[in-house]
């Protein structure tokens, strides 16, 4: 296997991961709003906003995969790429404060029916 075939993996291995957390957070979202809908939660009017803030840089990051893929110069290829990681760990770390913040006061998110 050549330098190129794993920077290839790499790259879609980033790529498949950032629509794979897309995903997952948007499921827990739908989760979230099904169990507000119904009364088993209430989520404060202040919270959506830091609850959809994720989900933006995760559909950025599938956004930039995209244009990745269509990309024909090598180092247009490369920033895409790394844009796409940068994005994808950006919305890693505001999951991770938001389940920081949430474990130190729960109260402040969401109450529980």
């Amino acid at each position: 296997m050549d330098q190129a075939d794993v920077v290839a993996d790499r790259q879609q291995f980033v790529a498949r991961t950032a629509q794979l957390l897309l995903g997952a957070y948007l499921l827990a979202l739908l989760v979230l709003a099904v169990a507000a809908y119904y009364g088993r939660v209430q989520v404060y009017v202040f919270n959506i906003p830091y609850l959809v803030v994720p989900a933006a840089f995760f559909g950025q990051a599938v956004w930039t995969t995209g244009r990745f893929r269509r990309a024909t110069e090598p180092g247009r290829r490369r920033e895409l790429y790394q844009r796409s990681a940068i994005e994808t760990v950006l919305g890693l770390v505001m999951i991770g404060s938001l389940l920081y913040y949430w474990l130190q006061d729960p109260a402040s998110f969401v109450t529980w029916m």
